[in-house]
């Protein structure tokens, strides 16, 4: 979401250098925010890639539905009715293999879910063969899904030409765009669905409304902390120059509060762009230290400071982070911090002045000196 955005936010810049209208752009901007708003609070139906050393993300709970009395898969907790928050007027456990992997096992004609839950801003994965009794299930979650009885939109991500699926590996949950068509197995792969959802006095409440002369069938629920609005944020800050003129990189949520405890002198450091990111993904003082040294070296120069932080979220894409939903947001989010700071810090350096300076458009300038001399031109 942030990449396209950043690449939407570039074409933007682009027709602005090129003359368009203000209030063009403007709209536009506005626009590109509203839809990412929509992208980001709808769910998600596609393919599930299920790796033998899955482990849950951190913060994140899951529940292995299938029949009491066996093992469920590690890590996760046994679900096999009402108990459990599992739901429906129908239910029926299904066993297919003795053994305890997260597939092996599910409940039918699940109605809904009531769940414990920690946070406000949740992600609910659900997991599916696709198949019971034999036969493929056209809608395995439902027609329609609702959080807290309001309907949650579903975009259809399988029909994508490039392979677009969330894998469940060793660092957590992400994201596989690797360019494969869709009819190369695709179509054999376990299936989820991603649903935004927000814990209400401290429980989930999601229903899936099956089709007509359908049921559904969930093998797995995965409960894991939104990234999606620490994303969004960052959209938002990208398109904020443009609706608000002048708010340059500091502008979005929290920003004037970053400001107003930023007023201090940066010390300027010599930090490659690579020591910066490393620093970014610790997250320890040290590393934000270093991370702020390095965009600190763009003080003064809110176009190259601009430069140097979306550089350093680009390069998230091949870090160690970029699998974790979590870990890739909270980066980008201390990036963007960090450079919200360096753009409202006070900077000491050298001044040149050359033989013909003048004051910038909108800008005016006093000249101290003596009552009887002229002073500057402008």
């Amino acid at each position: 979401l942030v990449a396209r955005g950043k690449a939407l936010a570039d074409g933007l810049k682009q027709a602005s250098q090129a003359g368009a209208a203000a209030s063009r752009v403007r709209q536009a901007a506005r626009s590109i925010v509203a839809s990412a708003e929509t992208a980001a609070n709808s769910a998600f139906f596609g393919a599930a890639d299920l790796a033998p050393a899955f482990r849950l993300p951190a913060n994140g709970t899951g529940h292995d539905l299938g029949p009491a009395g066996k093992a469920p898969y590690p890590g996760f907790a046994r679900a096999t009715g009402p108990a459990d928050g599992i739901l429906g007027d129908a239910l029926r456990v299904v066993e297919t293999s003795a053994d305890s992997t997260l597939l092996s096992d599910g409940i039918a004609g699940v109605g809904g879910l009531a769940m414990a839950a920690r946070g406000a801003d949740l992600r609910l994965y659900l997991i599916s063969t696709g198949k019971l009794d034999g036969n493929s299930l056209a809608l395995p979650f439902g027609a329609a899904i609702s959080d807290g009885g309001n309907a949650v939109r579903i975009v259809d991500v399988r029909t994508s030409r490039h392979r677009h699926a969330v894998t469940f590996g060793a660092q957590g949950i992400g994201h596989n765009h690797a360019q494969r068509s869709t009819a190369d197995g695709g179509a054999q792969a376990p299936l989820v669905v991603s649903v935004p959802a927000q814990a209400r006095d401290g429980r989930l409440a999601v229903d899936l409304e099956a089709a007509p002369n359908a049921t559904t069938y969930i093998n797995g629920v995965i409960v894991a902390p939104n990234p999606a609005p620490a994303a969004l944020a960052q959209v938002q800050r990208l398109f904020a120059p443009f609706i608000n003129p002048g708010s340059a990189i500091a502008a979005g949520p929290g920003a004037g509060a970053q400001r107003a405890a930023a007023r201090r002198v940066a010390g300027i450091t010599a930090v490659s762009a690579a020591q910066a990111l490393a620093g970014a993904i610790r997250g320890d003082e040290a590393g934000l230290a270093t991370l702020q040294a390095y965009l600190d070296g763009a003080a003064g120069d809110l176009k190259r400071l601009e430069d140097r932080a979306l550089r350093l979220i680009d390069k998230l894409a091949d870090s160690e982070v970029a699998v974790d939903f979590l870990r890739l947001a909270e980066t980008a989010n201390r990036i963007i911090d960090a450079a919200a700071t360096a753009a409202a810090s006070s900077y000491t350096m050298p001044l040149v002045v050359t033989a013909d300076a003048g004051l910038a458009e909108d800008m005016s300038g006093w000249d101290f000196g003596y009552a009887a001399r002229t002073p500057a031109t402008g």
